[in-house]
């Protein structure tokens, strides 16, 4: 179950990468640009640019498994939700507009602490058209460096 401090920490600023893996078990790296859930429910949607999302589609799709890790840019507290894909269909509006919120706080924080060319480099993503991948998280980790890094999180 998700708790507030993860859907909260899902609004933004935030770098979302999803981590899948093909029946050979190689595995698969993809820059995803949003992510929403609600406080109390296992099931989560990232919204994937189809431009980059090939091979993670085809993991999915052949075997459902998924981790995602989700960094605050402001903070760098990072979590990691491990779960089991329940569907992919196109995005829709709803989708850009998380898209683009967090795409906006991303280039506004990198911008000052990366390098404005960073922030320019960021927003010149193409991140739509998207698709929506929603998972029923099995696991969540906090992930920050520290003495809790790697403590599952409970909701």
């Amino acid at each position: 179950m998700l708790t507030r401090e993860l859907v909260e920490h899902f609004g933004g600023p935030v770098s979302i990468v999803v981590g899948t893996r093909d029946a050979h078990l190689r595995p698969a790296f993809t820059r995803v640009f949003g992510i929403v859930g609600a406080v109390g429910s296992p099931s989560i949607t990232l919204f994937a640019p189809e431009v980059m999302s090939g091979r993670m589609l085809a993991d999915l799709r052949d075997n459902g498994q998924v981790a995602v890790q989700v960094t605050s840019w402001a903070t760098f507290t990072s979590y990691q939700l491990k779960g089991t894909v329940t569907g992919i269909v196109p995005a829709g509006a709803d989708a850009e507009s998380v898209i683009a919120h967090v795409r906006d706080q991303v280039v506004a924080i990198t911008s000052g602490i990366v390098s404005e060319r960073f922030a320019v480099g960021w927003s010149k993503y193409v991140t739509t058209p998207a698709v929506a991948v929603t998972f029923e998280a099995r696991d969540a980790f906090l992930q920050t460096p520290g003495p809790r890094a790697g403590a599952r999180i409970s909701g």
